[in-house]
């Protein structure tokens, strides 16, 4: 967790504020602490910097749990754990990578002109402090994958604000003074809240296919989709951009966009979620591009209730069973050994994938050490030893906030927001 100085004395700059910051607005970002949060942060920080902004980067300090029972929970679980326990780890010792690969949280401090967080819980007062004081000049935040829900005093720390800024829209009339706002890109509509949405769409798309008397398994992803689409299914996964408010997914809408890329059937549900990169870091900087130009961010209130409207929690096993047997599955160990290690043939035409450089030592290592924690994931786990193994961050659970409780099916553990 980051250590906040006691907030100062009106008008004394804090001494974790430098003097030049002050003359940019803070953008800060919420993220969950998963492989797609960490290349959205990378993807954002130069273009919030080009845009006039202060990036800050807050990272969940989520620990993926142990509990779940369903082998496609357990195997999604595993490998967040891998990323936390043993990538992350390794790579914030060795050199840190050229512009071909992406940057952990920790390597991300020492860009300039980029402020990185992690923090145990978001509700947590010192936490909520740091954002409310005027001196830190925290204009509007966004939330992707955070695994809390949000309580008044930091929202509140952004809805109750107004801050001076340098900005100028179209209108004369504007003298550059911006009211904060906190949002949520909700990588779905209203009727798909909650946990890992782009699974209740492939699932939507699979049942579609099984009404029209045809067995997924044994189709094409084209063929699955042009099916569903038949059947009236939205086969491109839409994101809602929401203002936060106590509740999950329920605040005025702001914005709704499609995907312009439709999912892949013969892909994992992970890797179509981490194909939505791009589709989601153009919802943030297209926020902040309409805040940067004054326009009403207020939005319009979403139904709370309605056909089909609902709160959904982690997949139940029988709907999980069904996903399977359909030919659907949650993670794929080679696509997420890929991300994490990085493709040099995509590096050496000037993309950024992986975490790593392939052909250096820090990346033999780190292949070396991913395949013993996947030759002995028992161990990893702590099965055989009683003990939870090496864990990276280890959040707390503050009362009246904390982990989102759970209820699909009882012997299901705590169930993060989208």
């Amino acid at each position: 967790m980051t250590e906040y100085n006691q907030a100062p004395a009106q008008g004394v700059t804090p001494p974790f504020v430098r003097a030049s910051e002050l003359s940019k607005p803070k953008f800060d970002v919420f993220l969950g602490n998963d492989i797609l949060c960490m290349q959205i942060a990378n993807d954002l920080a130069e273009p919030l910097k080009d845009l006039g902004f202060k990036p800050v980067f807050i990272f969940s300090n989520y620990k993926y749990p142990k509990e779940f029972k369903h082998p496609l929970l357990a195997d999604m679980a595993f490998h967040g754990r891998l990323l936390n326990e043993v990538v992350l780890p390794h790579l914030d010792r060795g050199l840190a990578p050229h512009g071909s690969a992406y940057l952990t949280p920790e390597r991300l401090k020492a860009v300039p002109g980029v402020k990185v967080l992690e923090e145990d819980s978001m509700n947590d007062p010192n936490f909520v402090g740091y954002v409310a004081n005027p001196a830190n000049r925290v204009g509007m935040g966004v939330v992707f994958r955070l695994y809390e829900k949000l309580q008044k005093p930091l929202i509140d720390a952004f809805e109750g604000i107004e801050i001076q800024t340098a900005f100028r829209g179209a209108d004369a009339n504007d003298t550059g003074k911006r009211k904060g706002f906190l949002f949520n890109i909700h990588p779905a509509m209203n009727d798909k809240r909650g946990v890992i949405p782009p699974f209740r769409t492939m699932q939507e798309i699979q049942r579609a296919v099984k009404a029209a008397g045809k067995d997924p398994a044994k189709l094409s992803s084209a063929e699955q989709l042009d099916i569903a689409r038949q059947a009236g299914v939205d086969t491109a996964q839409p994101a809602m951009t929401h203002r936060v408010d106590e509740e999950f997914d329920t605040g005025p809408i702001v914005a709704i966009r499609r995907n312009p890329v439709e999912f892949d059937m013969k892909k994992s549900m992970w890797e179509n979620y981490m194909g939505m990169k791009d589709f989601i870091v153009a919802q943030i900087l297209d926020l902040a591009k309409r805040y940067k130009n004054g326009e009403d961010l207020s939005g319009t209130p979403q139904p709370r209730t309605g056909p089909g409207i609902h709160y959904n929690t982690w997949p139940s096993d029988q709907e999980l069973d069904e996903f399977q047997a359909g030919g659907g599955t949650l993670v794929d160990i080679k696509h997420t050994l890929r991300e994490i290690l990085g493709d040099a043939s995509l590096q050496a035409q000037g993309h950024k994938h992986g975490f790593a450089i392939p052909g250096t030592a820090t990346h033999r290592v780190l292949d070396q050490r991913l395949k013993e924690a996947l030759k002995d994931r028992d161990a990893m786990e702590g099965r055989n030893r009683g003990a939870a193994g090496p864990v990276r961050h280890t959040p707390s659970t503050p009362a009246g906030g904390g982990i989102v409780p759970g209820g699909n099916d009882g012997d299901q553990p705590s169930a993060p927001a989208a």
